[in-house]
């Protein structure tokens, strides 16, 4: 009785193990099957980077299918490039892929001199990239010691403070901004649509300092060409005439 039931279990192993190996077998032969051969690929959330730099940054091959394709490899490839935040794999039975990316938005420029540079509000660099006027961010000049490296957060501190000026004026003043000039904390400066030159300097107190700026504007109308609100109790400004 014993050999018996010693010979049963040895049989049910053996049975356990051929279905787990036909299993294996099975699945392996079918992801590489030509019936979900990869016959389309398409892309949803790019802006920034055109369809056809997705797709060359997947690098999906001709011999993947839809069902042996290592998504991971292909999130981590896209997730690699400085402008896209999160990125995602759809398969789409029988034969198509589904890119989808959320890229990270440009909230200010860097004009470098020879080039621009598009940064997010962390003070990452996103890439090269010409101003757009469709949805237009300040261009940031007299930047001198920004050294750019696609993907890293910037450590310039005229950059940096110039970001947290941008981020902490209040709306209103926000959307008057043009460009901005920023050699140093203590110089960061505003250029409005109307060509008001403010004076902000260090990321401190933005709230009272967009209201001050604002009242200076509201009151002097057309007349104020240059506002210095770095001292709260002395603001400065100027007109045409002065």
């Amino acid at each position: 009785m014993r050999a018996e039931r010693r010979r049963a279990l040895m049989i049910r192993a053996a049975l356990a193990v051929a279905v787990v190996v036909g299993v294996f077998v099975g699945w392996s032969a079918l992801a590489h099957s030509t019936l979900f051969t990869i016959e389309t690929i398409t892309v949803e959330g790019a802006r920034e980077l055109s369809v056809e730099e997705v797709i060359a940054v997947a690098d999906i091959k001709p011999a993947d299918t839809l069902l042996g394709l290592d998504e991971s490899a292909v999130v981590d490839r896209l997730e690699a490039v400085a402008w896209i935040a999160d990125a995602d794999v759809v398969r789409k039975f029988p034969s198509t892929i589904l890119l989808r990316v959320e890229e990270r938005e440009r909230f200010l420029m860097i004009d470098a001199g020879d080039t621009f540079w598009a940064l997010d509000r962390y003070g990452r660099v996103l890439g090269e990239s010409m101003p757009d006027t469709a949805t237009p961010v300040p261009l940031v000049r007299d930047v001198p010691t920004f050294t750019p490296e696609v993907g890293a957060i910037v450590k310039a501190p005229e950059v940096s403070n110039a970001i947290e000026v941008l981020a902490g004026i209040t709306p209103e003043l926000r959307e008057l901004v043009r460009s901005m000039s920023s050699p140093g904390p203590e110089e960061t400066a505003l250029m409005t649509t109307d060509n008001v030159e403010i004076v902000i300097g260090r990321a401190e107190q933005l709230r009272e300092k967009s209201l001050l700026a604002l009242e200076i504007m509201a009151d002097q109308g057309s007349a104020v060409v240059f506002i210095d609100v770095r001292s709260l109790e002395r603001p400065v400004s100027r007109g045409l005439g002065d």
